[in-house]
């Protein structure tokens, strides 16, 4: 029973009792209790608001193009740095349609702001490259990096969806592994779509 509920009830009892004065100091008491939970939620929200703030302030880099969020770079999207920088807003940057030099432009639909034309992710794109004919991938739910010694097995979701190396977990037997970024399970499988034993994988590791 919450306290608003306690003194609800109290306030019930008394009532049949007709004792007014204790009432009306309830329901005063009430009245601010309510202020009080309304005061913390009120905070509480800002608070939130405030630390999700600093968290894509930090995830932000700023370009001449636009910006975007290091946390989403696989997802390539532009943001505006005026509306941020303004209202802490996340407002995506579509292409403008506008005749003459901003044809084909980032431009925010929200304040309008043009940036310049051209891929900031060039860069890390061609580094993708590189590290993509570096990859070696199996069938069996992860990668290895050729000339890597000894071989690691990482996640193949997070490099295709983050471009993230991230090295799996070995789980309780050899072929079992779990990833400590998207949580995923994966079970090593051979050729034939059946689970590799002990004897097997470690024969292939050595």
């Amino acid at each position: 029973m919450g306290i608003i509920d306690g003194i609800g009830k109290a306030i019930k009892v008394l009532q049949k009792s007709g004792q007014i004065e204790i009432i009306s100091e309830l329901i005063d008491t009430q009245q601010k209790v309510l202020e009080m939970q309304e005061d913390y939620m009120r905070l509480k929200a800002e608070n939130e608001k405030l630390k999700d703030t600093k968290d894509i302030q930090a995830d932000l880099v700023i370009t001449e193009h636009g910006s975007y969020r290091k946390s989403e770079i696989a997802k390539k999207v532009l943001y505006c740095s005026a509306c941020w920088g303004n209202n802490q807003k996340l407002i995506p940057l579509i292409t403008s349609k506008m005749p003459g030099a901003h044809f084909n432009a980032p431009i925010c639909p929200t304040c309008k702001a043009i940036y310049a034309k051209g891929n900031p992710f060039a860069k890390m794109e061609l580094a993708e490259s590189d590290q993509e004919e570096k990859i070696e991938y199996n069938t069996r739910g992860y990668f290895i990096i050729k000339g890597e010694n000894p071989r690691i097995p990482y996640c193949s979701a997070c490099w295709k969806l983050e471009k993230k190396t991230v090295p799996l977990a070995q789980q309780d037997t050899v072929w079992k592994y779990k990833c400590s970024n998207c949580k995923t399970n994966i079970v090593a499988l051979d050729d034939d779509g059946n689970p590799l034993n002990k004897k097997k994988e470690a024969g292939e590791a050595t």
